[in-house]
């Protein structure tokens, strides 16, 4: 909970400049309540504070009051960018104070002693925390994969072949490898039975029918693909993971031995050029599944329409022996939650397989 001594010490903490521009502080209020809604009320008061108060000045308060993008977008996704830069600060060790503010070390949202530790850390590591603002962030919630994997079921179910798998925006790719983990879906059980990780999220509603899934090949594309092995790239994504929710980080670093140790790699090229070639190339007596989960908010409006162009013209490609599906996981502007869809060629119908937490902690089976 917020602490209840006086929030006018937080400002004058921090600084007694003008706020932000309402684009930025309309940002980071949006990003509150969706911290809230997503269980992470340390997050949810972090947002807040940063809405109502004021940075010191210097070139990291310049860069987000003058952020050339549009902050409120979920494709800047300007608040998150600030909270993992802050974030990989406490993870790194390099700032005591803000630490012993932050979860695990502090057990509830202390404005009155972040404020100060802001300031400090920011002051001292404005460069730093300047150039971990230039990229997106990278979560890769593992807790979607039972989202791909109950999409995967219905796929197998429907064309018996086995599948060949090409998802975007890959980043660790903790999602192209759904069997690695065991998937509880309301009593079905999926993937690997015996697996550390197990996946169960709330589950409502019947479940997909149970099947063989048999997967013959897997490729992802990042912009920025991150390597489960490589420590940098490691500590970015804990970074992004949010500090009060422990059980994530958990998740995340037994996501990470487990795909560490398949060493796939991911190519680092543009998702729609790359989803082009890709989809060239012939696949006789397999099913290609192209799937994303979150990504389609990280491309511009033309870009989403090339996409879907690129997916209709594979569709139309498509045939029984070389059957195409679309596994999307994306937000559709309705709450709660995103909406899994599966459209699936060579007929071309598209249908909602449910909706789900952004997060994957519960997945409503059979709503549309």
């Amino acid at each position: 909970m917020i602490s209840s001594r006086s929030s006018t010490l937080v400002e004058s903490a921090l600084s007694s400049a003008d706020g932000w521009p309402e684009a930025v502080r309309a940002a980071f209020v949006r990003q509150a309540e969706s911290c809230r809604d997503l269980g992470s009320p340390f997050m949810g008061g972090l947002m807040d504070m940063l809405a109502r108060g004021s940075l010191p000045e210097g070139a990291l308060k310049t860069l987000i009051a003058e952020w050339p993008g549009d902050p409120s977008t979920r494709g800047d996704v300007l608040p998150l960018r600030l909270a993992g830069a802050l974030h990989r600060l406490v993870i790194d060790g390099k700032v005591p104070d803000l630490a012993a503010c932050y979860p695990p070390q502090a057990t509830e949202f202390d404005a009155v002693c972040l404020a100060p530790a802001l300031k400090v850390a920011i002051s001292a590591h404005e460069s730093f925390l300047c150039d971990y603002l230039k990229l997106p962030p990278q979560t890769n919630e593992v807790r979607r994969s039972s989202m791909v994997m109950a999409g995967l079921l219905e796929i197998s179910n429907a064309v018996g072949k086995p599948l060949s798998l090409l998802e975007i925006g890959s980043s660790a790719g903790f999602n192209l490898y759904p069997d690695l983990y065991r998937h509880e879906m309301g009593g079905l059980v999926a993937g690997d039975p015996a697996s550390p990780l197990v996946l169960a999220p709330e589950w409502h509603g019947s479940q997909p029918r149970a099947t063989t899934v048999t997967i013959a090949e897997r490729r992802g594309c990042d912009r920025n693909p991150l390597d489960p092995t490589r420590a940098e790239d490691v500590v970015r994504l804990k970074s992004y993971t949010w500090p009060d929710q422990l059980d994530r980080m958990t998740r995340l670093e037994t996501a990470l031995a487990l795909v560490g140790n398949a060493a796939l790699h991911i190519a680092q090229a543009d998702a729609l050029d790359w989803l082009s070639d890709e989809l060239a190339r012939p696949a006789p007596q397999r099913c290609r599944v192209v799937y994303h989960s979150i990504v389609l908010q990280y491309l511009v409006p033309a870009d989403r329409e090339r996409f879907a162009e690129i997916m209709v013209a594979a569709g139309a490609r498509a045939n029984e022996d070389s059957p195409l599906a679309w596994l999307s996981i994306e937000a559709d502007g309705r709450s709660p939650g995103c909406a899994v869809t599966l459209t699936a060629w060579p007929d071309g119908t598209r249908r909602t397989l449910a909706r789900a937490d952004f997060h994957g902690r519960w997945i409503r089976w059979g709503e549309a």
